[in-house]
């Protein structure tokens, strides 16, 4: 069996899917009927399977890219250190 819907307006799609699911949970369907979506909501719910792995690579690449460029900061900063420290304390420095 077929079961087709169409949005109302100001709708999101996301929505509805969501309130379908609780409609089957809560149903109690019998183990046997197997339920399902097609074409664009089933395109949404296969993007959203992937959404979690996404998410997670994209803190992953935030993290390594903020740690790599503080690390480079904090080298940077520390090579300038002692030649600030040198120019301090040599005097024939301070004329150029």
């Amino acid at each position: 069996m077929t079961i087709s819907f169409n949005l109302a307006p100001g709708t999101s799609l996301g929505y509805a899917v969501d309130q379908i699911t609780a409609i089957e949970q809560n149903a109690n369907l019998p183990a046997t009927i197997a339920t399902g979506f097609s074409g664009t909501a089933q395109v949404f719910q296969d993007s959203l399977r992937g959404q979690g792995v996404l998410i997670l690579a994209a803190v992953f690449a935030a993290f390594v890219i903020l740690a790599s460029s503080t690390r480079a900061s904090s080298i940077h900063h520390h090579h300038l250190r002692p030649a600030v420290r040198r120019h301090r304390r040599d005097p024939d420095l301070d004329a150029v």
